[in-house]
């Protein structure tokens, strides 16, 4: 197939139908003046991929076992989730993580946290300083998903504690290097608006934006913190 001579480079879905057969593919087309006199490669990478507002829970069956293989640890206050992520790639049996409050926010309605409750896992908390504001993380191996929809729960709902959490997995993905995409396909992050509303529940403009990913991230290692205000405004 060829793409028009109008078509700008960047990335577009490519389906086709043929008889009973279809199917969609992902599809970066590429300005040969762009890549200068490098090849553009399809490289694979191993990647933490970041979901807000999101945590396995105890029915997604994920497995954490009170062993020297798991960890539970307290996040700084800044958010920063590398020593956790590091600490589960050091183990043979962690590719994943919940980083959840270890109190719930007044606003959560059934205030289960979602932290395991072995000896061991609690004595490190205690030892690390624990406090009712804190983040914790904890790593086990990712459940397996159901036939539709992701082996983790996300809610946009500020009444349960889901949304007060983050989870993280770690991803084996495909990536193209030596290559600049400029324009087209609608590529950008330019026009995306950060949400500030939920339901009838709002949070500020500062926490808003971190809804926005950054231009050309794949993940982040920073796990936010989400305060509901008492007065709703609007954001730009």
């Amino acid at each position: 197939m060829m793409f028009p001579d109008s078509a700008e480079p960047g990335k577009y879905v490519l389906m086709y139908k043929w008889g009973g057969y279809y199917n969609c593919y992902d599809v970066l087309l590429v300005d040969s003046k762009s890549t200068g006199d490098k090849v553009p490669q399809l490289v694979t990478k191993d990647v933490w991929t970041k979901t807000d507002h999101s945590q396995y829970e105890l029915r997604s069956n994920y497995v954490f076992k009170d062993s020297k293989g798991w960890f539970c640890d307290v996040v700084p206050p800044s958010g920063d989730v590398s020593q956790c992520l590091k600490t589960c790639e050091s183990k043979s049996n962690c590719n994943a993580i919940n980083v959840v409050p270890y109190k719930n926010p007044p606003s959560v309605v059934f205030d289960v946290v979602n932290i395991p409750t072995t000896s061991r896992c609690v004595r490190a908390l205690q030892q690390k300083g624990v406090t009712d504001s804190s983040l914790v993380c904890y790593g086990f191996i990712e459940p397996e998903g159901p036939e539709v929809g992701t082996p983790n729960t996300i809610s946009d709902d500020p009444r349960d504690a889901v949304f007060y959490s983050t989870s993280f997995v770690r991803e084996r993905i495909q990536i193209i290097e030596n290559v600049k995409v400029t324009t087209g396909g609608g590529d950008k992050d330019e026009g995306k608006t950060a949400r500030w509303q939920f339901g009838d529940q709002c949070i500020s403009c500062e926490d808003a934006k971190k809804h926005v990913p950054q231009s050309g991230s794949v993940s982040g290692s920073v796990a936010h913190t989400w305060t509901l205000q008492r007065e709703c405004r609007l954001c730009e």
